[in-house]
């Protein structure tokens, strides 16, 4: 009787074999249980941008249809350019250069104070711009639907340093996580909009303008419609109104006014992206904003306030480099701009700004990497059929 059971029992080969058997089917599995993880965090995003679609619905709907966009669009930069909060008349100034994080359409809050200026816990530090201003208005209630689900446990500082764009002493408040830190180190925060304007973000000194210390606050999404900075024509003259890259025929705007000022304008454009903001550093590039994200595609909201997918599987935008494909198009579309108002005004999303050419500093070249960013945009339109007919990328 005692030898069958020794016969019954498992033997150490026959463990090994089943403990291998055991770990295939988990390695089989864990990268299809890791896709349906991101497809649920895909699906979350999605919502996000139904969530903001609404939020500009109303916004617009609220004013006379035009976007959100700086405090004020007179066509230059104005040191007058000062938000007072309406609940506590604190106030603060947004004034900047077009030079610093507040060009970045993942930009949300900015603010600008002297040099030597103690920022105290609790104090009013960021005047919302762009999509801050549904923040700010309460159309998004929930700072939540700014950040992308496949992101959500990201540092700020870790995720600027893979993006190649860390410097200890100019960069943005990024992330959910510095979103929490610097609500809860607030006494003034109670919502997503005390929060924004309130919170303990940390600064940039000699930002831009002259002599001063700067707040940034971002966000994870792109907003597409986020206000052009002022620029001057190929005779060196301020442009009032420039031409937007990459739309057909061309629509013309402001400096300091969003690309398409009303929904009419918009007709159907994408308005916000998943963040497609990239380096060009002049060594080996990182990958862009995508990579840290979905990787293989981009949620886009659309002014009609349809979401649709937009499929990278080769990835080609987290790594998009230059223009090279079509010279003769490219330098006759930057001929344009440069008559009509020069590209690298529209929303450089870049830090850095120098392809094709990686170690020219030239400003041509700089506005060629600006105009990278409407060219993304226009991949966007394409995929609704909207401008159909400029360069393909």
């Amino acid at each position: 009787m005692r030898l069958r059971r020794l016969l019954r029992a498992f033997t150490l080969i026959e463990l090994l074999v089943v403990i291998a058997i055991i770990a295939i089917l988990a390695a089989m599995l864990l990268p299809a249980l890791a896709a349906a993880r991101e497809k649920a965090r895909r699906s979350a995003c999605a919502n996000n941008f139904n969530q903001i679609g609404k939020g500009l619905e109303i916004y617009t709907s609220d004013y006379a249809q035009y976007y959100p966009g700086l405090l004020t669009w007179d066509g230059a930069e104005t040191t007058g350019m000062v938000y007072q909060d309406p609940v506590t008349s604190a106030q603060v100034s947004a004034f900047v250069t077009w030079g610093t994080m507040a060009t970045r359409q993942f930009t949300i809050g900015v603010g600008r104070f002297p040099n030597g200026q103690s920022l105290t816990s609790g104090m009013l530090r960021v005047a919302p711009i762009g999509m801050g201003l549904l923040i700010d208005t309460q159309v998004i209630p929930d700072e939540k639907a700014f950040f992308c689900p496949s992101n959500a446990g990201a540092d700020g500082q870790a995720l600027l340093t893979a993006l190649g764009i860390w410097d200890s002493n100019r960069y943005p408040n990024i992330g959910l996580n510095e979103w929490r830190k610097a609500a809860n180190a607030s006494p003034k925060v109670t919502d997503a909009r005390t929060a924004l304007l309130y919170g303990n973000w940390s600064r940039i000194a000699n930002s831009g303008a002259g002599a001063c210390q700067a707040v940034y606050v971002a966000c994870d999404y792109n907003y597409l419609n986020h206000p052009i900075g002022s620029r001057e024509s190929f005779f060196g003259a301020p442009v009032p109104r420039v031409a937007v890259p990459w739309t057909r025929p061309y629509v013309m705007t402001t400096c300091n006014a969003p690309p398409f000022k009303t929904n009419k304008l918009a007709g159907g454009r994408a308005v916000v992206s998943d963040g497609i903001l990239r380096r060009y550093p002049n060594s080996q590039p990182p990958p862009g904003y995508g990579y840290f994200c979905h990787k293989d595609g981009y949620n886009v909201l659309y002014s009609d306030g349809s979401v649709a997918w937009y499929g990278d599987g080769e990835q080609r935008i987290c790594w998009y480099s230059s223009l090279q494909e079509e010279p003769l198009k490219t330098q006759l579309q930057n001929l344009v701009y440069a008559i009509l108002g020069d590209s690298g005004g529209y929303s450089w999303n870049t830090n850095g700004q120098f392809p094709p050419n990686a170690t020219s500093t030239a400003s041509s070249n700089s506005s060629a990497g600006a105009a990278l960013t409407p060219r993304v945009h226009n991949l966007f339109n394409q995929l609704r059929d909207i401008d159909v007919g400029t360069p393909a990328y």
